[in-house]
């Protein structure tokens, strides 16, 4: 904890007056963000289980520019990597602000990692890192998913990395609406 904190004052540092309005603290070998370039929401259909899908809210944080553009693209996009990106996903009851944490009333969170492409490719495979359940909590201020509609909370989660190590993830968002969301195939 005390190292989150040691980042959050070095990067209020390097922001001027105090936080961006979208950043996440955290990082293990493959799985960092260091900028939030795309700060989007909206509502999917989740897997929870195999053939299980439920309409769940989705908070995506990127460190790749105009990921809603890219989302209506390629609905694949966090299955098949398009090219590098590492986005944060959080997961919570669709439409439901309050406190939730990964594992309970279906809420998780994961990053996603879309690896370098090949040589002469145009698609690789995406990893996906998921939350420890039980552990964390995401937390929802605001959810408007009307068309402009804003998204504002913070998280605070564990990430297993490939060796099932837990790693401490947090930050805040104040993220946008995406209607492209809608179509995206999610864990």
């Amino acid at each position: 904890m005390r190292l989150v904190r040691i980042l959050a004052t070095l990067a209020a540092a390097l922001y001027g007056c105090g936080r961006p309005d979208s950043v996440v603290f955290g990082a293990f070998n493959g799985a960092i963000i260091p900028e939030v370039r795309s700060a989007i929401h909206g509502d999917a259909q989740v897997e929870i289980a195999p053939n299980n899908k439920v309409p769940m809210s989705v908070i995506l944080l990127s460190d790749t520019p105009g990921l809603c553009a890219k989302l209506a693209q390629h609905a694949d996009f966090f299955r098949v990597s398009y090219g590098v990106a590492t986005t944060m996903v959080l997961i919570i009851p669709q439409g439901t602000l309050g406190a939730f944490g990964p594992g309970q009333s279906n809420a998780t969170a994961e990053i996603v990692v879309d690896l370098p492409l090949p040589d002469g490719g145009t698609t690789n495979a995406a990893i996906g890192f998921p939350a420890v359940n039980g552990q964390g909590i995401i937390s929802i201020a605001q959810l408007n998913t009307g068309n402009g509609g804003e998204a504002k909370g913070s998280f605070d989660v564990l990430i297993f990395d490939r060796n099932q190590l837990p790693h401490e993830f947090s930050g805040n968002f104040k993220s946008t609406f995406c209607d492209a969301i809608a179509n995206v195939t999610l864990p």
